[in-house]
């Protein structure tokens, strides 16, 4: 089974037109798999896959994994409205409404 650790921004607050560096984890206590991981994020409702990785996790490995969220990911073009926060897991299934993430906040 695999688990979860929290995104980890490389900061909290970050101006519009900059790229958030992100760390995370899995772990995986079950056989060795090779899945796609996600970073999502969520403005309103729904979670919206922003950056996926390719990764290979053998059993009882504790992998970290680095992603880089391009400006793109916090644009007006992308939501269709300028955002003032946006709430991040790593996933590698769109996680549910009542999954709440970690918080960034953009000025």
């Amino acid at each position: 089974m695999l688990s979860y650790i929290d995104v980890i921004p490389a900061k909290e607050c970050i101006s519009h037109g900059e790229p958030l560096n992100l760390l995370g984890g899995v772990a995986n206590d079950g056989e060795a798999v090779l899945l796609d991981i996600s970073v999502w994020g969520r403005v309103a409702e729904e979670w919206e896959p922003l950056s996926t990785q390719r990764v290979a996790v053998e059993k009882n490995e504790h992998k970290h994994l680095y992603f880089t969220l391009e400006p793109a990911c916090f644009s007006i073009g992308r939501w269709g409205e300028e955002i003032g926060e946006i709430e991040l897991l790593i996933r590698d299934h769109r996680p549910g409404r009542e999954e709440s993430g970690r918080m960034i906040f953009l000025d």
